[in-house]
């Protein structure tokens, strides 16, 4: 009796904090598993950071955390970018649905999907459609572009689409220069991305409009798999928990 006692009040302390769980309001998600402490950026929107030291080989992920409005699910909008006008990579909205562009040379044509690296770069879109205005979510890219692999991620319960780069290019990262929401005072020009008016889309490149209501990460590492964001885990974790409970009092 004793004994089943104790694994009564273990289960209610375990569905009590899981109850704190899932009723804590949402924070900004990472859903890499790469660690923020690590990462060579971490903030807000911003016009433009160097990131110095950057190794190519390394390849990149990107992950931010914001909140669209109505006019961020039509055009292209900018979320994160690092890169200058004849090289760059970037995570976009096109139409409300993210989209993972790098370019080389100062290519200016992209269809979507384009997985081949020619004269210009590639455009792939993630796989789940446009997002909803007025709720947060969290966007992750994983490009490592020695081996082609890459990996976009929407969700903080990600859905994931694996795409496979062919010829991937060296130079993704341009100047270094690395920008959050915003886009440059040019105007059809997002550095990395377009010198005129943005003729493969047929629309002009536009800064966030909503919020980044939670840290944008950049690492210059592709040393990442996908995740859930913590909360979700823990209570993964404590769900097992009880399952070993039930087993145990039986």
């Amino acid at each position: 009796t004793q004994q089943l006692n104790k694994i009564q009040d273990m289960k209610y302390k375990l569905l009590s904090i899981a109850l704190v769980i899932a009723t804590t309001p949402a924070h900004a998600a990472v859903i890499v598993s790469l660690s923020p402490v690590t990462a060579d950026y971490a903030g807000g929107a911003n016009t433009g950071t160097s990131i110095g030291g950057t190794t190519q080989a390394d390849g990149l992920t990107f992950n931010i955390t914001f909140t669209p409005t109505a006019a961020d699910l039509t055009g292209l909008v900018t979320l994160m970018e690092i890169g200058g006008q004849s090289n760059g990579t970037a995570l976009y909205l096109f139409d409300g649905t993210p989209v993972f562009l790098s370019k080389k040379g100062g290519g200016s044509e992209y269809t979507i999907p384009d997985t081949t690296f020619d004269g210009s770069g590639i455009a792939v879109q993630h796989s789940g459609g446009s997002l909803t205005a007025g709720v947060q979510t969290t966007v992750a890219a994983i490009y490592n572009n020695a081996s082609g692999d890459l990996t976009l991620a929407v969700g903080s319960t990600p859905v994931t689409s694996t795409i496979s780069i062919s010829n991937p290019q060296s130079n993704w990262n341009g100047n270094n220069s690395l920008s959050v929401g915003t886009m440059s005072g040019n105007v059809g020009d997002r550095s990395g991305t377009f010198g005129v008016t943005a003729a493969a889309f047929g629309t002009d490149v536009k800064s966030l409009a909503g919020t980044v209501d939670g840290d944008a990460y950049y690492w210059n590492s592709s040393a990442a798999t996908v995740i859930p964001e913590p909360s979700t885990a823990i209570l993964a974790c404590l769900g097992g928990m009880l399952g070993l409970l039930r087993r145990r009092r039986g």
